[in-house]
């Protein structure tokens, strides 16, 4: 069990397939999707019959409702999980441990002398010592995006994520691109990046002179997604339909095609 602050919950999508479920049925789902993040992805029903001091037969009553929503995995001896939440809890990790590389490389260079690494620099004639005139930080003034406060924290947890930060031409390639969209397009395609554990930004609005109307997937007949996704992606929304059990890898994938916008 560990000390996970959050997890990220998406009412639209939550209501478009609980909209026939009672209230009683709704706390007891959201209390399965806490005490999952809770315990890493993964609960017995026994656990979660106790947790909520529920007698058996209650609880088998109750569950039925909502067990839909949920899958048992044979390699957890038969305990539930839930996509979604699952494929949360494995970016969490993923994530944790970027920062922890990162903050580990930081720490090395640090500790290096500053007088040896300079001389290891001037003692090669192909290296020049770096000059003060030289650009060291993106010009802010090019990029409006980055005086809004919520892009700006957003774009800073991202270079600290990806270590993109190393190189100006890196961070300007992706703000040009941001800015492409809408500041809140913007904003929202780093907090899926920061979620999702991505190294890349994917803004999902079109430019702004787009005229066009986008569509989610979900709003095309099969065969139009099959023609747009190609096999491999169309495979992986049919297996999540089935409820059959995926990698992390595809789960995450899944995620991002959901996100995706298509002109019909």
């Amino acid at each position: 069990m560990s000390n996970k602050p959050h997890f990220k919950f998406y009412p639209k999508d939550y209501l478009g397939d609980t909209a026939h479920l009672d209230i009683e049925s709704h706390g007891l789902y959201m209390l399965t999707l806490m005490h999952l993040w809770i315990n890493d992805g993964y609960i017995s029903l026994e656990k979660l019959r106790d947790t909520l001091h529920l007698t058996p037969k209650k609880f088998e009553k109750k569950w039925k409702k909502i067990e839909e929503f949920f899958q048992k995995s044979d390699k957890k001896n038969g305990k539930i999980f839930q996509k979604r939440l699952l494929a949360s809890v494995e970016n969490y990790y993923r994530i944790c441990e970027i920062n922890r590389e990162n903050a580990l490389s930081k720490s090395q260079s640090v500790s290096e002398p500053q007088a040896n690494r300079t001389a290891t620099l001037l003692s090669h004639k192909a290296i020049k010592p770096i000059s003060h005139k030289e650009k060291k930080k993106v010009d802010e003034s090019s990029f409006p995006f980055l005086s809004n406060d919520s892009f700006k924290e957003n774009w800073n947890s991202h270079l600290s994520m990806t270590g993109v930060n190393k190189t100006i031409k890196s961070q300007e390639m992706r703000l040009k691109k941001l800015h492409e969209v809408s500041v809140e397009g913007a904003t929202k395609s780093l907090e899926d990046s920061i979620a999702n554990g991505w190294r890349g930004v994917f803004p999902k609005e079109g430019t702004l002179q787009t005229t066009k109307r986008l569509q989610s997937i979900t709003m095309f007949s099969e065969k139009d997604k099959e023609a747009l996704l190609g096999p491999l992606d169309y495979s992986i929304l049919v297996r999540y339909k089935a409820n059959e059990e995926m990698s992390v890898e595809d789960l995450n994938r899944y995620t991002e095609i959901q996100g995706m916008k298509f002109s019909k």
